[in-house]
């Protein structure tokens, strides 16, 4: 008996011993995922004040059960040819957050609440070039780069993109031959060209042919396993202790005590409790009551801005701060540290609540007198909104998640864009939204019927896109954000004309790769943003290819988004504008480039009757081939204004194109005529003059140039009183 109890001890032991092996080495083993780091530029070569961006994400996770939420290295660029990066020049993307830069040192850090389980970009930045560059071949790289779930530093190699710097312009043609290119109509065929899409370095193989993945190294800090095993020894000892002196005790009262056959099971038991206490004193240990770095009593996003800002050099942490940032205890702050820190924060603001996260549908119901249920399709406010909501109720789906059942608090209308929501009434409720952010209530929106008629819903770009295409002439509206990733580029995302009215009621289409619309045709586009497009096909608009016959287009914004391709006759919005109109409305730090006759709003405008008016122009244009006599048309508006009237517009676009000749702030062409301008500021750079790249501006009225631009004026003795030059850009005096 006695022996058999002594083997159920050693087992115990070895099981304990398991699992103390499991506690302190899962970590590491939990570590081992695998991914890459990639970057990617907006540009193959870099010339004179060109501004070039560089995308770096995240790629091809393995093993990551948390998801990888704090991303932090080191940027590293030529001094020579680019100027000083700065914190403003950083953007985050696919809802990582609170990005911290020191340009002293080059360290960045930045975090994701949710967790990143898949590949995705990160964070882009923009470096603009001297205006005196050195030719030769220039490398952007981001080395020192560690990301982690928590569980351990997960180390990429470094990623590098390689440019070519052209210190000065040349007059060779990047873009053809020309191909019927006619004087006075601005136009060229299209000879193929597809444009220059960026570049990126083969991120498979580092300089020395190493991989790119992700390697944790032997230095890795996961947390100090010797100071948990002291514990576990201590606890053992005091555990083998206790153990002794009940062996003693009973062997001293004899075999015939009672308690004497169960002494292995005792001393088994008291071993047992000390392996406990001591795993969970090592593990309370490590997590500690740490974080609260402040000192107002809180663990929050404070905290951990402090430490982002130590772990990029900008504000050092010391003695008890220092401490409590160590949220694995192995006396060093890294990026573990803050990915702890991020978890703990996320964790504490859920304890209390229901989540609810990755929302895929939402029905409401209703249980009428008789009891019997059925699912509102479209809720009748013909009447009002109901009052009594005791019989409704909603059931919620969601992705990796039971579904939640729930009563309806109230149904509330938005005065401003109609859309009806139902509210749940869930106390201690946390909804996630797509991009990480959380509130504590979740309404939403319900198809709806009223004296004007039923008013739909769209559940996914697609089937919004395909509802648009089969009945071009209906009334559409949004009612969230929508992801258009997944449309192909092999065609407009709207067929054919459009001839009905969309209301994007300030909601969101992003990730657009090819046009959204084919043809707008005697249609309304409003309160609409596009943004993070990028367009490569051959399509001549973010938001159109042709914009025709008295289409309206007011507040519509194009945001961080790009099109380029070797088309002649782009623009942001559209290609072409024929007797339509856009006011209220901005391209905003978006990247246009084509053959000729590219704008940051139109490619090409034509008619009497078209208007551009009240918008605003910011990113660059570029186009890539230069005509012996009208260059390349490139304008921050307009490449070719052919029709109609500018008026009330600003630019601060970037010009670039192989010469000067054609190119302007405002208009590149027409080369003659007399285009109509109105009230209007350009404070445009680069390669082009500052208004308009021919001498056309006879008929401009209260038109004025920024003098600290780097382009040709197009103020003349002539054209003085119209044309005018100013740097008093913020006085209101």
């Amino acid at each position: 008996m006695r022996k058999a109890g002594m083997e159920n001890i050693k087992k115990l032991l070895a099981v304990w011993g398991a699992a103390a092996v499991f506690f302190l080495g899962g970590i590491e083993a939990g570590a081992a995922g695998m991914g890459k780091l990639g970057m990617v530029s907006s540009e193959t070569t870099v010339r004179k004040g060109q501004e070039t961006e560089f995308r770096i994400s995240l790629e091809a996770y393995e093993g990551i059960s948390r998801g990888i939420n704090a991303f932090m290295g080191t940027l590293v660029y030529d001094t020579e040819v680019f100027q000083t990066v700065s914190q403003e020049d950083f953007a985050v993307l696919n809802s990582w957050e609170n990005l911290y830069y020191n340009p002293d040192n080059g360290k960045f850090v930045l975090i994701k609440r949710a967790g990143s389980f898949g590949g995705e970009e990160t964070f882009l930045v923009k470096l603009t070039a001297k205006e005196t560059i050195p030719a030769g071949e220039v490398s952007v790289t981001v080395k020192d780069a560690s990301v982690s779930e928590g569980s351990a530093d997960l180390f990429p190699a470094e990623a590098s993109v390689r440019l070519e710097a052209v210190p000065e312009e040349t007059d060779a043609s990047t873009g053809g031959s020309d191909n019927g290119d006619k004087e006075n109509s601005g136009s060229s065929q299209d000879n193929g060209d597809k444009g220059d899409s960026g570049s990126s370095w083969d991120n498979g193989e580092n300089e020395n042919g190493g991989s790119n993945a992700f390697h944790l190294t032997n230095s890795a800090h996961t947390g100090d396993s010797t100071r948990v095993l002291s514990y576990l020894a201590l606890a053992l000892a005091a555990a083998a202790a206790l153990a002794a002196a009940a062996w003693m005790a009973v062997r001293k009262k004899g075999k015939g005590y009672a308690g004497y056959e169960k002494l292995p099971a005792v001393a088994a038991g008291v071993i047992t409790a000390g392996l406990t206490a001591a795993l969970l004193c090592g593990n309370i240990y490590a997590a500690g009551n740490k974080g609260e770095l402040n000192g107002d009593g809180q663990t929050d996003y404070q905290d951990a801005a402090l430490l982002k800002k130590h772990l990029t050099g900008l504000e050092l942490l010391s003695g008890k701060e220092y401490e409590k940032a160590d949220l694995n205890s192995d006396g060093a702050l890294t990026i573990t540290d803050l990915s702890l820190l991020v978890y703990k924060i996320e964790e504490a603001a859920s304890l209390s609540g229901i989540e609810l996260k990755n929302v895929t549908e939402n029905r409401l119901y209703y249980r009428n007198e008789a009891g019997n249920t059925e699912e509102i399709q479209v809720l009748d406010i013909t009447a009002g909104l109901p009052e009594n909501t005791e019989n409704y109720y909603a059931v919620i789906e969601m992705e990796g998640l039971p579904d939640l059942y729930a009563g309806i608090r109230g149904f509330r209308q938005d005065p401003d864009t109609g859309i009806l929501r139902a509210v749940l009434d869930q106390e201690d409720l946390v909804f996630y939204h797509p991009d990480g952010t959380k509130e504590e209530e979740y309404a939403f929106p319900l198809a709806w019927r009223d004296e004007d008629g039923d008013h739909t819903l769209v559940a996914s770009a697609r089937e919004l896109f395909q509802k648009m295409a089969a009945n071009p002439g209906e009334h559409y509206e949004l009612t969230e954000d929508l992801d258009a990733s997944g449309i192909s580029d092999a065609a407009a995302a709207v067929a054919g004309a459009f001839t009905g009215e969309l209301d994007g009621n300030g909601y969101r289409i992003l990730n657009l790769k090819t046009s959204l619309f084919d043809t707008l045709n005697q249609a309304r586009v409003h309160d609409l943003v596009i943004e993070r497009a990028a367009v490569t096909a051959q399509r001549r608009g973010i938001l159109a290819n042709a914009v025709n016959n008295q289409t309206v287009i007011e507040r519509v914004f194009v945001v961080d988004s790009s099109i380029s391709n070797g088309v002649d006759g782009l623009g942001a919005f559209t290609g072409e504008l024929n007797n339509s109109v856009i006011r209220e409305s901005a391209s905003i730090d978006v990247s246009v480039k084509g053959l000729v006759a590219a704008g940051g709003i139109a490619g090409k405008t034509a008619g009497s009757d078209t208007v551009i008016e009240n918008c605003y122009v910011t990113g660059k244009v570029q186009g890539t081939y230069e005509h012996w006599n009208l260059g390349s048309r490139v304008g921050g508006i307009t490449g070719w204004h052919g029709g109609g009237t500018i008026r009330q517009c600003f630019t601060q676009v970037r010009l670039i194109a192989p010469a000067r000749k054609g190119n302007g702030g405002l208009i590149g062409g027409p080369n003659t005529g007399s285009p109509r301008i109105k009230n209007c500021l350009s404070m445009s750079t680069g390669a082009g003059y500052r208004i308009a790249g021919f001498a056309v501006l006879d008929n401009a009225e209260n038109v004025y140039e920024y003098r600290g631009s780097d382009s040709m004026t197009n103020v003349t003795e002539a054209n003085r009183e119209q044309i005018k030059e100013t740097d008093r850009i913020n006085d209101r005096a």
